[in-house]
């Protein structure tokens, strides 16, 4: 028996499915016995697979420097640099290229303006 939902074999008595957990139903057979298989079912991603994963990554990183500029504006660069990084890997591969074009710009003048602060902060000690 297969799933409906993920498309993962299962025993014959199984009520849910082993990997995903939906629940199973019998399925239909066709006259040379293979199961009727729902062909909506979209392939999962793994971590780091995701046409987006690095505009989310960048962002996440983007709000990660926001928050250490305040608090340790070394470490803020740092994470901005990361999120600059982030967003050029994924330029290629992103479905939104105008927001992740965005999240890059804001990735560059963040990061920028994180390391004017800190200059200016050592400057004036």
């Amino acid at each position: 028996m297969f799933c409906s939902k993920c498309g993962a074999k299962n025993n014959a008595n199984s009520k849910f499915c082993m990997s995903c957990g939906n629940t199973l139903q019998k399925a239909n057979t066709t006259n040379n016995s293979q199961p009727v298989m729902n062909n909506n079912v979209q392939p999962t991603n793994k971590l780091g697979q995701s046409p987006d994963f690095y505009t989310y990554l960048s962002a996440a990183l983007i709000a990660l420097t926001l928050l250490l500029w305040a608090i340790k504006p070394g470490i803020g660069v740092i994470s901005g640099l990361f999120s600059v990084i982030a967003a050029l890997m994924g330029r290629k591969h992103t479905t939104n290229r105008s927001l992740h074009t965005m999240i890059l710009i804001i990735a560059l003048v963040l990061t920028f303006a994180v390391f004017l602060g800190m200059v200016n902060s050592y400057n004036s000690l």
